[in-house]
């Protein structure tokens, strides 16, 4: 049995909407499965879908749009994670009718978004269109990361969690072994410092305030911290959380120079051209790894259990992304039919190797998942017990204003403490002013 675990920048021009016909034009994925057959609406009608780029998301942004034809045209925006978000925000926040008829989430965004009423439940979507779409696969776990309040609001495409990488070549020359606990890595990165041609020992993905956020999120659950106390205060501002925050100094003292402003794709690409000898990094970015049209060390990548920290628990994330509705969306039904027939259990198998899948029928597929080499390293960070973030509406908002104070605090090399003090001043200030916070 598998283990299962439980913003304004630019205009919505930045990106291009590639269409249905555009798709052999851009290289798309090779899709598995049967094609979509779901009817046309009687009168012209246009679907479009707001991503982040990356494989996985390129892989089902494909898929939706095999459902166009006739009077059914389908549309995808592919961004960057922070236009995601922003372009979000502005898309939802407006009110009437969205551009976006589906938007790609995440279980801490779409808590926000769905408190604030932005979303459309698909429970009576989900159980009209059950038996049809095999919605039955998705374990109960998984799909109640995609509710809140009791209602479910996404349908699932991938769950995730953070896991280690290391170059096996580099590692054997410095004679180091795969770490078990930040100290080992911390130990490692010594022994490969200034080797090889290395740019650097490891590498982070710290940029920005979700950047840092995420990583310290990693370092507060590993060093046995908590975000929020019993009374859904701030509560990481404590021993363990300046314990989590030292660690993660610690490792960014080996990683590039830049190491707070490089982003999940700045990390991938040096792994994958062997620039750094380890990270800890998202298990969908695993695959790109052996990927010989853009990586120099296929094959040389090792992947295992995210390091334990003096708390006990790993240095990871576990998060589960999904698709959800706009209230806006001109046709809601419409929207989620669009959806479920890119999650079909035949379409996702095509898509196995760039996520931990979702579908219980996928994830317990032996002979499938076989060559999925990462995939025991994702098993055995969720048995460790990988923390989710908090499960409440104000988490995206907590952790921008806490990881503004970081990326501030660590660029003025202020102290942990400080930095700590800092960031409780300004997530009570937010949770007082949003009406999550009394006195």
């Amino acid at each position: 049995m598998p283990i299962y675990r439980r913003a304004l920048l630019g205009s919505l021009a930045m990106a291009p909407l590639l269409r249905a016909s555009d798709a052999s034009a851009q290289g798309a994925p090779r899709l598995t499965g049967a094609a979509c057959t779901m009817p046309r609406p009687p009168a012209a009608t246009r679907v479009s879908l707001l991503a982040y780029r990356v494989a996985s998301l390129e892989y089902f942004a494909a898929a939706m749009r095999a459902c166009a034809g006739g009077t059914l045209d389908v549309a995808a925006r592919l961004v960057s994670f922070g236009a995601l978000l922003e372009q979000s925000s502005i898309t939802l926040a407006g009110g009437g009718e969205s551009p976006f008829d589906i938007l790609h989430s995440y279980n801490t965004l779409m808590w926000e978004q769905a408190n604030r009423g932005w979303l459309r439940p698909l429970d009576d979507l989900a159980a009209q269109y059950r038996d049809e779409y095999g919605l039955a696969d998705f374990p109960a776990p998984i799909l109640e990361a995609c509710g809140f309040d009791g209602m479910l609001y996404g349908l699932p495409f991938q769950q995730s969690v953070m896991i280690g990488f290391a170059n096996t070549e580099a590692m054997d020359r410095a004679g180091a072994a795969l770490p078990k606990t930040i100290e080992e890595m911390l130990a490692a990165c010594e022994r490969l410092k200034g080797q090889f041609g290395l740019r650097a020992p490891i590498a982070l993905a710290c940029g920005g305030t979700n950047g840092i956020a995420t990583e310290f999120h990693n370092a507060l659950m590993a060093a046995g911290g908590t975000w929020l106390d019993g009374d859904g205060k701030p509560a990481f501002n404590s021993d363990a959380g300046r314990a989590g925050l030292d660690s993660l100094r610690r490792l960014i003292a080996y990683c590039p120079g830049n190491a707070l402003q490089m982003s999940n794709d700045d990390v991938q690409v040096a792994m994958q051209q062997g620039q750094v000898a380890m990270t800890n990094l998202w298990i969908t970015r695993a695959a790109q790894m052996d990927d010989r049209a853009m990586s120099r060390v296929p094959g040389k990548v090792a992947f295992f259990s995210a390091p334990a920290g003096a708390g006990g628990r790993p240095y990871s994330t576990f998060t589960v992304d999904m698709f959800v509705v706009p209230k806006g969306a001109k046709d809601p039904e419409l929207s989620f039919r669009i959806i479920a027939d890119a999650l079909r259990a035949d379409r996702m198998r095509g898509a196995a190797a760039l996520v931990m899948a979702p579908r219980e029928s996928i994830a317990g597929d032996a002979e499938l998942n076989k060559d999925l080499r990462w995939i025991p390293a994702g098993t055995a960070t969720l048995a460790a017990g990988a923390q989710p973030a908090p499960r409440v509406p104000f988490f995206a908002s907590l952790r921008e204003v806490v990881g503004r104070a970081l990326q501030d605090g660590l660029q003025a090399k202020q102290d942990s403490a400080a930095i700590l003090v800092q960031a409780e001043e300004n997530a009570v200030r937010t949770l007082r002013e949003q009406g999550f916070m009394k006195g």
